[in-house]
């Protein structure tokens, strides 16, 4: 009789994660296109995951992201092991690793939300919280992140150079996208 809630629990852990879907950049950084038309660059060695049908508009971030938020009417949520990101539509950078969180502001406003502490960000600022330390402090940007997404802007043109010697259905895409990355940062 032991056996049967064990697989229970198997089968709702099967069919709980049917419906998310898991994204991990190895060596490459990566564009996702969420199913709102908000857009993550998700930098080397980082992962997202989210619901399939987005309803909810929140993604799970470790490691690093660029996100270029689709305005909507809904609020759209990037948590991360520190807190919570929460925007309508904007783009900025969360870094999120084992002792901190880095989140920047390139366009818009962001509220960041830690235990009980919010603090909202505009375009041009930055939160460093740092959990050994408990600090949570808001500076002004340092935008190191357009090094690795400007690396990555110059590897989406390079790519789209390549294909557009061939399908032209696919550089539309990759120059649309690139466009969109472009006015964004």
């Amino acid at each position: 009789m032991e056996k049967y809630p064990k697989l229970l629990i198997a089968i709702l852990l099967t069919l709980t994660s049917c419906n998310q879907i898991h994204i991990k950049s190895k060596n490459t950084a990566q564009i996702i296109s969420l199913p709102d038309s908000s857009l993550i660059i998700l930098n080397i060695d980082s992962k997202i995951s989210f619901n399939k049908d987005f309803h909810e508009r929140k993604v799970i971030l470790q490691g690093e992201g660029f996100f270029i938020v689709n305005p909507k009417s809904k609020q759209f949520i990037v948590e991360t092991n520190h807190g919570d990101i929460c925007v309508l539509g904007t783009s900025f950078n969360v870094e999120s690793n084992k002792d901190q969180l880095n989140v920047e502001v390139d366009e818009g406003e962001v509220e960041v939300i830690i235990k009980d502490e919010k603090k909202k960000l505009l375009r041009g600022e930055r939160i460093l919280y740092n959990d050994a330390k408990q600090l949570f402090i808001k500076r002004k940007a340092e935008f190191k992140h357009h090094i690795w997404t400007e690396e990555f802007k110059n590897d989406m043109s390079y790519l789209e150079k390549e294909v557009e010697k061939g399908g032209k259905k696919l550089h539309k895409r990759l120059k649309k996208w690139r466009n969109e990355i472009k006015n964004k940062l």
